[in-house]
């Protein structure tokens, strides 16, 4: 036997051995005949990468889908525990108790991030224990500040019967207002009024004098008249809204409804109402706040009022003069007066007093806290009310990436601590305020950009300079304690369906 021969007796076993590989590469994977018919591949196992990367993502979506599922339930344990005083029923004589909410935006951060807090792990406790709130949001630094400190000024004025405004203030303010009421009416005169008898169109647009059905010449800014001579009233001073609806023939015989507060029935400021602030910027605004109001001065000091004004000439000064501007460019100069002016008012209103001047100042005696803590309408002043601090959790900068993480996959512990806080406010679980309490959610300021608080310490900042708290106001002041709920031992809620005509019911 040959080479040759013995060649071709071996190819039968090396082309079997072929056919079989094929077959095996063939046979992989499952396939149906009515799917191999309608052209569906065949059914594999994925590839190593595309295990891995599903395994990833699952995890990744897993992990959110679970946090947010504990969430949920955590939330309804919490409304159920607190949802008591919701279920107390009230008549048309009684409001039931309200608190006050201050929310600041985190640094080099939108307002909506501290929102999302509030109406994620705040609202629906405060909503199911029946609790009314009133929410003060401020995006500029310092305006928490300047409403708190100026509506504990209005409150000293009020005791001491002194107007809200300083006599040479409200003269520059009065002068103001008629001169932009005046140029308001003179525009007003120079349109034209189509399609309206030209007696009541000079009736409207305050020109000159008209003669009433007595023959008398009446100023027509002082009344304005139609073209019979009758004085023309808006609706609001014609009519009340009980006499359009007909409700005064029905209540004219029955008692007046004296409507009052729980906060006003409540023995103690302790416990009436409530002080939240979301944030730690917040809350030192809102203690800057209180100090401001009680220590400053009622009115604006001169040293404020010449910040002001030097602002205001330096900036006039970098102005060119008149005599070198056209027309165009004065009627330009003036529109970005009124821009600015209106940018200034809307800027948050410089400290009446500062942290180191407050030994220096005596505390508003006018108030009478030491024996009748209350405003012109029986409410306890909002400052005695109790403080409870909630901190926020937002963490930016490239760094702090792997915590930011860790925190966005855990909230359902974040959503713990709030509603151990708010639980403890709704409780009325309160202490008197110490000086700890200055430090208070103080490892939030960790989570904030170094490069903003460099800058905020350059330019003294409220959020970065020294916080202090005056011994005086300390006394006056009280904090809410955490005052956790043992969750494993609070069953969950059933869900409530819709009633008969497909209602959902509110949550």
């Amino acid at each position: 036997m040959g080479t040759g021969e013995m060649a071709e007796s071996g190819n039968p076993a090396s082309k079997g051995a072929a056919e079989l590989g094929k077959n095996a590469e063939k046979s992989k994977g499952f396939t149906n005949p009515a799917f191999q018919m309608m052209g569906i591949r065949r059914i594999k196992l994925p590839s190593r990468n595309w295990t891995i990367f599903g395994c990833v993502v699952c995890a990744l979506v897993g992990g959110v889908l679970y946090d947010k599922q504990k969430q949920k339930q955590q939330r309804a344990k919490y409304m159920a525990c607190v949802s008591a005083g919701g279920e107390e029923r009230y008549d048309a004589s009684r409001v039931p108790r309200k608190v006050r909410i201050y929310a600041a935006p985190p640094p080099n951060d939108y307002l909506s991030e501290t929102m999302k807090y509030f109406r994620r792990f705040v609202k629906p406790l405060l909503n199911a224990s029946g609790i009314d709130f009133e929410l003060v949001t401020e995006d500029r630094q310092g305006r928490i500040r300047s409403i708190v400190a100026e509506e504990i000024r209005k409150l000293r004025r009020q005791k001491l019967g002194l107007p809200d405004k300083a006599p040479e203030e409200a003269a520059t303010e009065k002068s103001k207002k008629e001169e932009k009421d005046r140029e308001e009416k003179e525009k007003e005169s120079k349109k034209s009024l189509m399609n309206i008898n030209p007696s009541f169109g000079m009736a409207m647009s305050g020109i000159g004098g008209q003669e009433n059905t007595n023959g008398e010449t009446v100023d027509s800014e002082s009344e304005k008249l139609d073209e019979d001579g009758h004085p023309i009233k808006a609706v609001k001073d014609l009519y009340a809204p009980g006499d359009v609806l007909g409700l005064m023939k029905f209540l004219k015989d029955s008692p007046e409804i004296k409507v009052r507060s729980d906060d006003e029935i409540e023995g103690s400021a302790r416990d009436a109402g409530g002080i939240i602030c979301i944030g730690r910027g917040a809350y030192k605004e809102y203690i800057n706040g209180v100090h401001e109001g009680l220590l400053g001065p009622v009115y604006e000091p001169e040293n404020v009022k010449a910040a002001k004004a030097k602002v205001i000439e330096e900036r006039r000064e970098a102005e060119k003069p008149d005599s070198e501007l056209s027309e165009k460019q004065r009627k330009r100069r003036d529109k970005q007066r009124e821009i600015q002016e209106k940018e200034d008012r809307e800027k948050p209103a410089l400290p009446y007093i500062l942290p180191d001047q407050y030994k220096e100042s005596d505390i508003a005696r006018e108030l009478g806290i030491g024996s009748n803590p209350r405003d012109e309408k029986g409410q306890y002043y909002f400052f005695l009310e109790p403080i409870l601090v909630l901190r926020l959790y937002t963490v930016s900068g490239f760094t702090k990436l792997p915590e930011r993480i860790r925190r966005f996959y855990t909230k359902r512990r974040q959503q713990v601590d709030y509603g151990d806080r708010v639980n403890g406010l709704v409780e009325k679980k309160y202490r008197q305020f110490s000086t700890g309490d200055v430090d208070w959610e103080a490892a939030e300021e960790g989570d904030w950009p170094g490069p903003w608080v460099k800058r905020g310490r350059e330019k003294k900042s409220e959020w970065c300079r020294e916080f202090k708290v005056d011994s005086r106001v300390a006394e006056l002041l009280a904090v809410y304690e955490k005052k956790p709920i043992d969750l494993d031992s609070v069953a969950v809620p059933a869900k409530k369906t819709p009633d008969k005509w497909g209602r959902k019911p509110w949550v």
